[in-house]
């Protein structure tokens, strides 16, 4: 994937994280009261997974070509950890 369609892909994916954290917090209530604690300290930390991954996305752009790879990957790696930080939240739900 070039540099451009990779920014677009990042770009696309910051937000869908901030829907599915929104989808989330509507759904707080349904939550017993002994989950609600562990809910809250998993939105805070996809929140700050979220503007970790914006300041990654910020230094993609900005990279220079011979830091473009390593920028990416970094920006993998990071977008790749708020998924499993999703997935564990999500399973509050089920």
């Amino acid at each position: 994937m070039n540099r451009i369609d990779f920014k677009v892909k990042a770009n696309k994916n910051i937000d869908e994280i901030y829907n599915e954290i929104e989808n989330l917090k509507q759904k707080k209530d349904e939550l017993s009261s002994s989950l609600k604690q562990k809910y809250d300290s998993g939105i805070e930390a996809l929140n700050k997974r979220k503007e970790d991954l914006k300041k990654k996305v910020d230094d993609m752009q900005n990279a220079p070509d011979s830091n473009w790879e390593k920028a990416k990957n970094e920006f993998t790696e990071s977008y790749n950890h708020y998924k499993e930080g999703f997935k564990e939240l999500s399973n509050l739900f089920k």
